[in-house]
């Protein structure tokens, strides 16, 4: 009999955890797994990429109503009879407002979110919680199962995650999975209680389907040579920081072209420091693409200035890509990156950032060793399956 296994996560939009849950998915053996997936949101870029073995759950009808306009939310409460909707609705509307901190915002109110989230139906073997607080609070509250995984999927310490929230559900999942060793390391510190629970599982990229798309023409022009970023538009990736080195490496004399794709809450504001810096004809946000890899594969350099990190599926991309790469030097940097042999890691300022980029651009055997280099490296995720297999086996 077929293993049923549920996987949740926010939605699936532009993200590291959202497409290394994709590709997990493509990866599975479903001649021994029954696969459901629950959203919260039915929505995202990487939607259309979930194989067709997947049983992706209607969205919660409650939450929906929860997420329309104030009154019009209210109303249907109201007309349908769900008082305590009501109820918890202001609740978390009152709390959202007073808590300024957005971490501790979606923490501590999952008290109340939680109400529109009712217990599925069907029991699974093992629910999986694809990303840190929400999907881990609904793949515990609102799923029966005999075993219980979570995921974190960035460095624990460096997000500001109030464990005092996490405490209660780390205690009934029975593994904690991560994806460094540096991410692993900052689990077992912050919850000692827990020595066995918290696992390394490396994100999963597959290195043909890579290359592959990797081979797609450009339908734009872009300027050649040119620098290239991955990442959602947030204070995380720190582009503000990419934008200000683009500007001293242009008063330096340097010709470059910088291209960021992506998209974020901080979209205004990085267009505005754009125009504030005079780099309307230098710096681009190019939003979404769906297929990011032949704008990597065509790169001179891959660069990434985020001040925190997980494991960077973007960066393992480019690894596998071939691309010289300069990373700032966040906590799990070394994770991915040995400097001066698959790539550079500077420090997480501008100076350090202009002269990292502008080294690479100058000295062409260098990033000719990168390239070498990675070409390598084994990419392959067997390793990884495995390890996920077992925790998902054990009794």
């Amino acid at each position: 009999m077929k293993k049923k296994l549920l996987f949740v996560i926010p939605n699936l939009g532009v993200g590291g955890a959202e497409k290394s849950l994709v590709n997990l998915l493509n990866e599975l053996d479903y001649d021994k797994y029954e696969v459901d997936l629950f959203l919260m949101s039915k929505t995202g870029i990487f939607l259309e990429q979930v194989p067709k073995e997947v049983n992706v759950l209607p969205e919660s009808l409650y939450f929906k109503k929860f997420s329309i306009r104030f009154y019009k939310s209210l109303w249907w409460f109201l007309t349908h009879f769900k008082f305590s909707l009501v109820f918890y609705k202001i609740l978390f509307i009152l709390s959202n407002r007073l808590t300024k901190n957005v971490v501790l915002s979606e923490q501590k109110n999952w008290r109340y979110l939680k109400h529109f989230f009712p217990v599925l139906s069907k029991e699974y073997d093992v629910s999986i919680g694809y990303l840190e607080k929400n999907a881990n609070y609904i793949a515990v509250d609102s799923v029966k199962a005999k075993k219980y995984i979570g995921y974190i999927h960035n460095d624990y310490t460096a997000m500001g995650i109030y464990k005092k929230y996490d405490l209660p559900y780390f205690k009934k999942m029975n593994y904690v999975i991560s994806v460094s060793e540096n991410c692993v390391f900052c689990l077992e510190k912050e919850f000692p209680e827990f020595p066995e629970k918290f696992k390394l599982i490396y994100n999963i990229s597959s290195s043909k389907v890579i290359e592959k798309l990797s081979e797609t023409k450009i339908e734009e022009d872009l300027k050649l040579p040119y620098i290239v970023s991955i990442g959602r538009l947030t204070k995380q990736k720190s582009f503000d920081l990419a934008i200000k080195a683009c500007k001293i490496l242009i008063n330096r004399g340097l010709t470059i072209n910088w291209y960021v794709i992506g998209t974020g809450e901080l979209k205004e504001e990085l267009e505005e420091q754009i125009k504030e810096h005079e780099l309307e004809q230098y710096f681009f946000l190019l939003g979404i693409r769906k297929n990011p890899y032949p704008y990597v594969k065509n790169a001179m350099i891959y660069c990434q200035t985020s001040v925190f990190e997980g494991k960077s599926i973007a960066i393992d991309e480019a690894k596998i890509l071939n691309k010289p790469i300069v990373i700032t030097n966040f906590p799990t940097a070394k994770d991915q990156i040995q400097h001066l042999e698959n790539g550079y890691i500077c420090e997480i300022n501008l100076e350090a950032i202009a002269d990292a980029v502008e080294l690479l651009i100058k000295d062409e055997k260098l990033r000719e060793k990168f390239t070498e280099n990675l070409s390598k490296e084994d990419f392959g995720i067997e390793k990884e399956l495995e390890k996920f297999y077992k925790l998902i086996e054990e009794n």
